[in-house]
């Protein structure tokens, strides 16, 4: 007998002492099989009947497949999805939390000069991210965890700002009328005192 397992829970009744049951955990996507609750890692598990007994078979994400849920919040305010991240069964605390400003193009593990800004599950700007423009990301560190083994750093998605486009200011040009001169800007019309007559 074969019995496959992912997140759903098998339960066998009825098997007499002595039987040899053959169990398969099946990893769902974008997550692999880490190993049994007896420490057993092979994925395929031969279990010899002798009492009541019960076996779990624990998951991990796939490293580069699993990104930190992140947002930003009124402009100032970055913050991670610490609520699903923890339903998805990952706990660190926020000292174990890094924000990234990036500089040029995203760390990569032979290029690290990304900016760290601050620690915590939140980070609070002093300038509005709409002003500052730039790409921002942060970092747990799960070495200290669990599963640091399986994935050592999580990242979360990138959150980019842009900042908007500077509005030229008009050239100005000077002009006689009726024996006055005129400075136009745009517009909009001056004394050559800096008097805005229209």
């Amino acid at each position: 007998m074969l019995v496959s397992l992912s997140t759903a829970t098998a339960e066998l009744t009825g098997l007499t002492c002595g039987t040899k049951v053959r169990l398969r955990a099946s990893s769902p996507a974008g997550w692999h099989f880490d190993r049994w609750s007896d420490g057993t890692t092979d994925s395929v598990y031969v279990l010899e009947v002798r009492s009541d007994s019960s076996l779990i078979a624990y998951f991990a994400p796939t490293c580069d497949a699993f990104f930190l849920k992140a947002e930003a919040l009124y402009d100032r305010l970055l913050v991670l999805d610490i609520r699903s991240i923890q339903a998805s069964g990952y706990f660190f605390e926020p000292s174990q939390v890094t924000w990234y400003r990036v500089k040029g193009e995203p760390d990569t593990p032979d290029i690290v000069d990304d900016e760290a800004i601050g620690t915590g599950y939140y980070y609070a700007s002093d300038k509005a991210f709409s002003q500052l423009g730039g790409s921002y990301y942060a970092v747990a560190d799960m070495s200290v965890n669990p599963s640091g083994a399986l994935c050592p750093t999580f990242r979360s998605v990138l959150i980019v700002f842009s900042t908007p486009e500077e509005v030229p200011e008009p050239t100005a040009r000077k002009v006689l009328q009726d024996r006055q001169i005129l400075i136009l800007r745009g517009e909009e019309v001056y004394t050559i005192d800096g008097r805005k007559m229209r």
